[in-house]
């Protein structure tokens, strides 16, 4: 009796130990989240930029506009803390500066403008909303 309850229990603990590991390797990864003020004197244009991974090994550009509105966009990783903007005709990147985790969009002919690092974990009126 005493066997067969340790075997019903180590059984249901390894269950439950895959089952939980399986619930981690189908999570996405937040990289980051920035505050992007495309028109300083607008906030209305502001937009809060959420870098992750997703469980299929993609990287996703997530962008929420104060109007409302929204978009992905798919990423490439490349060297140094940047990602480029798959199929980009003009070459839109963006790096993570390694010391306050700031962000820069970039093009073609250099930087554009810097993000400002959010909490990965959404705040109400962070982003000017």
């Amino acid at each position: 009796m005493v066997n067969r309850n340790f075997r019903l229990k180590a059984g249901f603990a390894a269950g439950l130990c895959i089952l939980l590991l399986s619930s981690f390797a189908n999570a996405e990864t937040t990289v980051g989240r920035w505050c992007d003020r495309t028109v300083s004197s607008m906030p209305q244009f502001n937009r809060v930029m959420t870098i992750v991974l997703t469980q299929d090994a993609h990287v996703e550009l997530s962008s929420e506009f104060n109007d409302g509105s929204s978009s992905v966009l798919e990423l490439q990783e490349l060297p140094g803390n940047m990602y480029a903007l798959a199929n980009s005709q003009s070459g839109e990147r963006y790096r993570i500066i390694s010391a306050d985790g700031s962000l820069q969009l970039l093009d073609a002919d250099g930087l554009v403008r810097t993000a400002t690092r959010l909490e990965n974990s959404p705040q109400t009126g962070e982003c000017g909303s």
